[in-house]
């Protein structure tokens, strides 16, 4: 039973991180190389690292910062990047996206929904919706 029960742990963690690699894949595949910083760190307005950025894409106008959140904890992370970088006055359109946002707690949602211009459900509703965002920005 204990090797059963670890099987079945293992098989979830698994799952648990294909989320972050189908959404950087996406994002390599969806945004030309030269525009995409996986892990940004704003240099002049965070030079310790403190705030990173899960992806920032260049656009001709404000870089999108994007973030990939799977539960409570990330989602609070995210938030405060963003109103920390907002208050340095960085220029920035905030995205978000769920691996299931149905899953993460009201309160905790409803505080990064002040803070972020975009969000997306889930990964799948990304993919059918990101690249009209980014041609808008660009």
């Amino acid at each position: 039973l204990t090797k059963i029960s670890d099987l079945t742990y293992m098989t979830r963690e698994h799952v648990r991180t294909l989320f972050f690699e189908e959404f950087q894949s996406y994002i390599s595949e969806a945004v030309p190389k030269e525009r995409v910083i996986f892990g940004y760190i704003d240099q002049i307005h965070d030079p310790k690292g403190d705030y990173p950025v899960d992806v920032m894409i260049r656009t001709e106008t404000k870089p999108l910062f994007v973030f990939a959140m799977k539960n409570d904890n990330q989602v609070r992370d995210a938030t405060i990047k963003l109103l920390y970088l907002e208050s340095q006055d960085v220029e920035f359109k905030g995205v978000g996206v769920f691996e299931r946002q149905e899953d993460v707690n009201r309160k905790v949602l409803a505080r990064f929904t002040n803070i972020c211009e975009r969000q997306f459900s889930s990964l799948q509703g990304m993919k059918e919706r990101f690249p009209a965002l980014v041609a808008n920005v660009s």
